[in-house]
């Protein structure tokens, strides 16, 4: 959309400050806006745990929003408060794939965990979400154990598909 100017060169970005407080902007926006989808994952995940109480789930979105360091990191262009909103996402598709038993909310849960841990690596222990959910899984066991291992496969492609060469 050629918003911003990307160059490697520190030089570049001395003599346009302009380019660089563009980049700035742009990434605060970004950040900002996976503050948004935060809060509506955490208004879901509340509501899904409290059997559709809209109170509930409209106090959990606040408290989130209204959460210090979710206020600060939505003011930063750092990629902590994203990871933890994929983290989040991972969660409502790992809860979304146990309600209606789909694959697709399986992979989603798998996908968006490996890329949480992409943006900050602090994420790690949202990698056993797939695994447990599939332990989960209304299946046989040695279903559960292939869905557990292909969970591992499909958080280990994400990974290679996120990490430059």
């Amino acid at each position: 959309m050629r918003l911003i100017t990307l160059t490697s060169g520190l030089a570049h970005y001395l003599d346009h400050p302009a380019d660089f407080g563009r980049f700035y902007v742009i990434a605060r926006a970004y950040v900002a806006a996976w503050a948004m989808v935060g809060i509506w994952a955490v208004f879901r995940i509340a509501h899904r745990l409290t059997r559709g109480s809209l109170s509930a789930a409209v106090t959990a979105a606040a408290c989130f929003a209204l959460m210090p360091v979710v206020v600060n990191g939505a003011h930063e262009a750092k990629p902590h408060l994203p990871g933890v909103v994929l983290t989040l996402l991972a969660v409502l598709a790992a809860m979304r794939c146990l309600d209606k038993d789909e694959r697709n909310w399986w992979i989603v849960s798998c996908v968006s965990q490996r890329c949480g841990v992409g943006m900050v690596l602090s994420a790690w222990p949202v990698v056993a979400v797939p695994i447990v959910l599939a332990l989960l899984a209304p299946q046989t066991r040695v279903a559960r154990f292939a869905k557990a291992e292909v969970g591992v496969i499909i958080s280990l492609a994400t990974y290679i598909a996120q990490t430059p060469t």
